[in-house]
């Protein structure tokens, strides 16, 4: 994760996997720290076939607002000092 990070450029990685039994699809997305390769954050949604696109979206609003919230726990810990 360091040397991709560093590579292009970024504190973190997004990274993602599909999942699919029958018709059924599990999506997850993780923010993983570039430095240190830790995972921040992780969201997972599940949805059929005919859901996928849906699931998608369901899934970057999911993890857009655990990435705000772990930034402003972030921001409020630091301004505390």
């Amino acid at each position: 994760a360091a040397r991709i990070g560093k590579l292009l450029g970024v504190d973190y990685l997004i990274t993602g996997a599909v999942q699919k039994v029958g018709t059924q699809y599990r999506l997850t997305a993780r923010r993983t720290d570039a430095q240190t390769g830790k995972a921040l954050e992780t969201a997972t949604v599940d949805g059929g076939e005919s859901q996928l696109f849906d699931c998608e979206d369901r899934l970057a609003a999911e993890l857009v607002r655990k990435i705000q919230a772990a930034e402003v726990d972030r921001f409020l810990l630091s301004t505390s000092r």
